[in-house]
């Protein structure tokens, strides 16, 4: 089966000295592994679109039972972050999501676009808090995936979720508590849950009702971005249960730059 695609290259791996193995997120048909031949060279008219983080538009064509890449043109490098080793390894650790959660054969235009946004923002939006772009990837990923949190029933009587200033949320749940079943359970009821403050509930609220090309445009004070942070990152890990080591490497950069 041949196959003409936009797409971006999440994952790449050597093969011998001049060739690479590349995982391609695509709109229409999912992930899609592709052999690239000598795109190592500084000869090769395919070098540039077959490199990690650039959506290309790729002609890929069947050949001994694999995809090969055939043709491939660039679109977008996403310049802007690739010299910034934090923004960078933040791209990676999107990256890493997206081969866990997306599939093969299967319609991934919207985790396609919400990768494309959050690299853009990365390149670009040098005035918008990094941890607000992480957070918004991470939960909106997850609404995409069939996990947005309820924030309009309670997870315990299932009636209308009105909370005080701040009540538990649960990651096994996904959702809140409203204010009589706060004051009835306590955390140890909701093993895997937290506290969350009322604005963070509403930039919650926000980031999963909003569209993509706006889900970043939110103000939100220093302290409520931690816990948005927080919250967001364990969502997504209990969700897709599983740890990422490029997160690890990630945090490692912001902690010895002396960032949080």
């Amino acid at each position: 089966m041949d196959i003409t695609t936009e797409g971006i290259v999440i994952r790449e791996t050597l093969q011998g000295e001049n060739d690479k193995l590349l995982t391609i997120l695509t709109p229409q048909h999912g992930k899609v592994t592709a052999f690239a031949k000598g795109v190592k060279k500084i000869s090769s008219k395919n070098a540039p679109a077959c490199q990690l983080f650039v959506f290309s538009e790729y002609e890929l064509i069947e050949k001994f039972g694999r995809l090969t890449v055939k043709t491939a043109v660039s679109k977008e490098l996403f310049y802007g972050m690739r010299s910034d080793m934090t923004r960078y390894s933040l791209a990676c650790y999107f990256a890493e999501v997206l081969n866990r959660t997306c599939v093969e054969n299967d319609n991934e235009t919207e985790a396609l676009r919400l990768f494309l946004n959050c690299l853009y923002a990365l390149s670009n939006k040098k005035e918008i808090k990094l941890s607000l772009i992480k957070s918004a990837f991470e939960l909106k990923l997850m609404c995409i995936n069939g996990f947005m949190p309820d924030f309009d029933n309670c997870i315990s009587c299932s009636r209308n979720a009105d909370y005080k200033s701040s009540t538990l949320f649960s990651f096994e749940e996904s959702g809140i508590l409203c204010s009589s079943c706060l004051e009835k359970f306590n955390k140890s009821s909701f093993p895997y849950s937290c506290t969350i403050s009322e604005q963070v509930v509403d930039a919650m609220k926000y980031i999963c009702m909003s569209q993509q090309a706006k889900m970043l445009m939110y103000n939100i004070s220093d302290s409520d971005i931690k816990e948005l942070s927080f919250i967001c990152e364990n969502y997504l890990i209990h969700k897709t249960e599983k740890t990422y080591e490029t997160l690890k490497i990630y945090k490692s950069i912001l902690n010895s730059l002396g960032e949080k």
